[in-house]
């Protein structure tokens, strides 16, 4: 069977986890890591059998490859991006897409130019809660959409760990705002957000936002996201989807995840659909996202996640920000 080959870059927390799918997958053949930093790149590269480089430009001049996955932090995506798409390579990219929308369109621009195929890495289209979800409202199940509600909440312990040097709004509320986007059908037109302070500003970082989206089509949107919850609440991370619409409703509770585990006097619920590691092996949404990106490219087949949402994910978040300094309802212009 022909194989997708692929070279990871990124070899951080959310890279290791996607060098476990590139390794494992069917329709992968990984050959490379790219890292700034020559160890981070060279232990990776041992763990997995394959290359390991400083530079993009490098792998690509030694290398062939079809595509790459980039998994840098969002600040840094635009230049390996068009990198890769300049050489005619297509791209998996974590979300978000980019940190602003100018940085998005340039993205979308050059890889239009050369005819490269990006998809981005939005992990809950491969969640199967959220994906019936969106399968029922694309089919018109639920009639003509008219409310949507999203939400999620972390632990402190996020915070905590990476307070000051990400955001919350790129970090944990581009999942459910891209969702929220693929939910509605529309394009946003206006937001209004605050952001609460008094519990993670030690941390660098506002406690959550709750906002209001407004959409072309007459669609109201409801964000709901924090990080400030107790650390000791034993769930680090759970959220909710609510679609209302003129032929019925329906809602996702991703709460616990049906496994708890007691080790050493400590209680958690243990994750068993976004990256569960059963035998040694990689499954769950990850694995799936990446399968699907590859099987797509080689089959020459639409990805499930197109590059509206994305980038609208990036409006709301720029607009939100904008309703933060003005305190005003912000309109979102195009």
């Amino acid at each position: 069977m022909q194989k997708l080959k692929m070279a990871l870059v990124g070899a951080g927390i959310i890279g290791s986890v996607h060098a476990q799918a590139l390794a494992e997958s069917e329709y992968i053949d990984f050959v490379a890591v790219v890292d700034i930093q020559p160890e981070a790149a060279r232990a990776m590269a041992a763990q997995y059998g394959v290359r390991a480089y400083t530079s993009l430009e490098s792998c690509l001049a030694e290398e062939e490859i079809d595509a790459v996955d980039i998994c840098v932090n969002e600040a840094y995506h635009v230049a390996p991006a068009v990198t890769a798409a300049r050489a005619g390579k297509h791209i998996l990219m974590e979300k978000p897409i980019a940190q602003t929308v100018k940085e998005a369109e340039e993205i979308l621009t050059v890889c239009r130019e050369n005819q490269v195929r990006l998809m981005v890495a939005h992990l809950l289209h491969f969640d199967p809660r959220y994906a019936v979800l969106l399968d029922a409202v694309r089919q018109g199940k639920l009639g003509e959409i008219s409310s949507i509600y999203v939400k999620r909440c972390n632990n402190l312990s996020t915070p905590k760990r990476i307070g000051g040097k990400v955001s919350f709004l790129y970090y944990i509320a581009v999942h459910d705002i891209e969702l929220l986007c693929a939910y509605a059908g529309g394009r946003p037109v206006k937001v209004y957000a605050q952001f609460p302070n008094k519990v993670c500003s030690p941390y660098g970082d506002d406690d959550g936002i709750y906002a209001i989206v407004n959409f072309d089509n007459g669609v109201v949107g409801c964000i709901e996201v924090e990080w400030s919850y107790p650390e000791t609440t034993p769930m680090p991370v759970w959220s909710v989807a609510k679609v209302i619409g003129t032929g019925g409703a329906g809602i996702v509770e991703a709460g616990p995840s049906g496994l708890t585990l007691q080790v050493d006097g400590a209680f958690s619920y243990a994750d068993t659909l976004l990256s569960p590691v059963i035998g040694g092996k990689l499954h769950g949404d990850l694995a799936a996202e990446v399968n699907h990106f590859a099987k797509q490219v080689l089959e020459v087949q639409p990805f499930e996640v197109d590059l509206t949402t994305p980038v609208d994910a990036v409006r709301i978040i720029e607009a939100s920000l904008a309703s933060k300094k003005t305190g005003l309802p912000i309109a979102i212009e195009y």
